[in-house]
């Protein structure tokens, strides 16, 4: 019984480890895919500064917002 399970264990490591090679080499083909077929837009980063500096504020205040709904959400999760 011990031999059978070691048996199917050590199967289930190669197919892990066939199956991570796999992820690992698709995701090299999508890099490489992504790197040759988009272009950057060089014209408009000039202007990007002022829209940049107009939705900082907004990225703060929903920034505090989760952290401190999350802080309260901790803080109070016992007594429910």
């Amino acid at each position: 019984m011990d031999s059978k399970l070691r048996q199917t264990n050590e199967k289930a490591n190669v197919t892990l480890k066939g199956f991570g090679k796999l992820l690992l080499a698709m995701e090299l083909i999508m890099i490489i895919l992504f790197i040759i077929f988009t272009r950057m837009d060089t014209q408009n980063v000039i202007g990007d500064d002022q829209l940049w500096t107009q939705r900082y504020s907004s990225f703060q205040d929903v920034n505090v917002m989760i952290v401190v709904g999350f802080g309260f959400l901790m803080t109070f999760i016992k007594t429910y």
